[in-house]
């Protein structure tokens, strides 16, 4: 994890910045991953099976590039944050803020009982901006007024690798083998947007205050789900594999 911030004065007595930058990056090594590990899988006949895919694939023209195991699991992110405040008169001050978070996750990768491919694995990417402007006023010594709008922007989405069926069997082993793109990521997105306004205008007459105001919200979503988008096939074990057994097959659902 690293970070730095920045912060002064652009205009004496009137105008500030502050500004913060902070990248972390964790990794961790998946213990179920590569041969002699702690996988239930049999890794020698999972390869058997991921080479028969391959070389079906190849005879329809695909060059399908998946390989066994996800070695890293990991979460990556990028936080910015910059801050202007506008001292405009002795009645009048305004902020501005701005924040962006740039994230990613390894997701759904290999475990005890489930040997996966590296494309099965998708990534989780979220993007995050929001920006807030803030204005306080004051009328005078008993009346005051203060206005505050936000617009936040998320972005979220699975990244899974290039376009291809999920494929899985049962009974690798002690464990099931998952080939390809996982059924419910490969088209999966959702965008979001808020806006909020809020505006209160204050009156103090003596030990009383009257306040009035607004506050309102609005919202646009689009979620983006497709499962089995390239197709499912679920086999029981290897031997239904190879003789083209399907006990279960799912598309477009």
């Amino acid at each position: 994890t690293l970070g730095a911030t920045l912060g002064g004065p652009i205009v004496k007595n009137k105008l500030f910045f502050f500004m913060n930058f902070e990248r972390s990056k964790r990794e961790y090594d998946n213990a179920y991953s590569t041969r002699g590990s702690l996988s239930k899988d049999d890794f020698d006949v999972a390869q058997q099976i991921l080479d028969y895919v391959r070389t079906a694939a190849a005879a329809q023209g695909v060059n399908y590039t998946g390989t066994l195991g996800t070695p890293k699991e990991y979460t990556y992110s990028d936080k910015v944050g910059v801050k202007f405040d506008w001292n405009i008169n002795d009645h009048h001050n305004a902020v501005l803020r701005w924040s962006f978070v740039d994230a990613k996750q390894n997701n759904n990768t290999s475990g005890a009982s489930q040997l996966v491919t590296n494309d099965y694995a998708y990534d989780f990417v979220s993007k995050t901006n929001t920006l807030i402007f803030e204005l306080n006023s004051r009328f005078g010594k008993d009346m005051s007024n203060k206005f505050h709008a936000t617009w936040t922007s998320i972005r979220d989405k699975r990244n899974p690798g290039d376009p291809f069926p999920m494929i899985q069997v049962s009974n690798v082993g002690g464990g099931t083998l998952c080939i390809g793109n996982e059924r419910s990521s490969m088209a999966n997105a959702l965008n979001q947007d808020i806006y909020t306004i809020t505006d209160n205008f204050t009156w103090t007459l003596g030990d009383h205050a009257i306040t009035l105001g607004t506050h309102d919200e609005f919202y646009h979503f689009g979620n983006l789900f497709c499962q089995d988008i390239y197709g499912t096939y679920l086999y029981q074990n290897p031997d239904d594999f190879y003789a083209g057994v399907i006990n279960r097959f799912r598309y477009g659902q």
